[in-house]
């Protein structure tokens, strides 16, 4: 049996284990009566104040070391101590202080996908990087703390797979002078792996465009998780023939989303013509439709 406890609960049995008494506010409930249960502790009270004092800090050692599976009592703590500070540890620091790897919840996934239409150099751990992958492929680094990138690069986001993975069908969207960095908005795989990507958004100054369906849904997205955040930096596409292309959308695609709040247009006034050709219209228009085919 193993059991993952709180930092709260590891620096109370941290202490218990080195021969010192807690206040029982120090420590979940839950684990005083299991200490309590396996005779490690004893109580008193003064007034509605418990104590808790160990009967053998080995014993409590041994009983923190059997449930969360530390190799190491003080390099344990040292971690556990760093983590509750917002250190993340990798899975190789994770398991050489404990059995349990994922102990920590520590992720597998802390990079970025990233593709270009033309070549754009990057550096990743200290090296450079040449992201220039093929129709249909894209590069993935493990830990955008260590993607580095210029900053007059261009970030993209692209709000659907398909569309990411033929990103060079959709070269006549993006001005041949600009160098431009394409990233998958990946929500599918945990949010855990999504903070990261958006925390590497959060700790880089480049421009950032965000470049989703024509529609009410990709429009509020967009205020909401990045205007919002990344502030006046970034910009939504939106093609020069706009109107054209909602004209000839999807009125059912804009029957599903008629109901949702409008995004708000005070944070970024420069959606406001799509917006009210949308809804003039009523009708939306999903990114895919934009794609050119590149001729093989």
């Amino acid at each position: 049996m193993k059991r993952k406890f709180s930092y709260k609960d590891a620096e109370a049995l941290y202490a218990l284990s080195q021969g010192r008494s807690i206040r029982g506010t120090e420590i979940s409930k839950e684990t005083a009566q299991s200490l309590l249960s396996e005779g490690l502790v004893s109580v008193t009270m003064k007034g509605r104040s418990q104590t808790l004092y160990p009967l053998s800090a080995s014993l409590v050692k041994s009983y923190f070391s059997r449930l969360a599976r530390f190799t190491d009592l003080d390099s344990f703590m040292d971690m556990a101590r760093r983590v509750h500070l917002g250190y993340e540890p990798t899975r190789t620091e994770a398991a050489q202080l404990s059995n349990d790897s994922k102990y920590w919840g520590t992720d597998v996934m802390k990079g970025v996908r990233i593709s270009a239409i033309t070549p754009v150099e990057v550096s990743y751990l200290g090296k450079t990087l040449r992201v220039d992958p093929p129709l249909g492929t894209s590069v993935e680094v493990d830990d955008w703390k260590s993607l580095e990138i210029s900053r007059t690069t261009s970030v993209v986001a692209v709000e659907n797979y398909h569309t990411f993975m033929r990103i060079r069908e959709y070269s006549h969207l993006f001005p041949r002078e600009g160098e431009y960095l394409f990233t998958y908005r990946d929500t599918t795989s945990g949010k855990k792996t999504y903070k990261h990507w958006t925390k590497w958004l959060e700790s880089i100054p480049n421009p950032f465009i965000y470049f989703g369906d024509l529609d009410l849904g990709s429009l509020k997205v967009y205020v909401d998780s990045f205007r919002r955040t990344l502030g006046e930096r970034t910009s939504f596409l939106i093609p020069e023939d706009y109107e054209e292309i909602i004209r000839d959308g999807s009125s059912e695609l804009y029957g599903k989303q008629s109901q949702m709040p409008l995004p708000d247009i005070f944070l970024d006034s420069a959606i406001v013509p799509l917006l009210e050709t949308i809804l003039r219209y009523r009708r939306c228009t999903e990114q895919e439709k934009l794609a050119r085919p590149l001729v093989q």
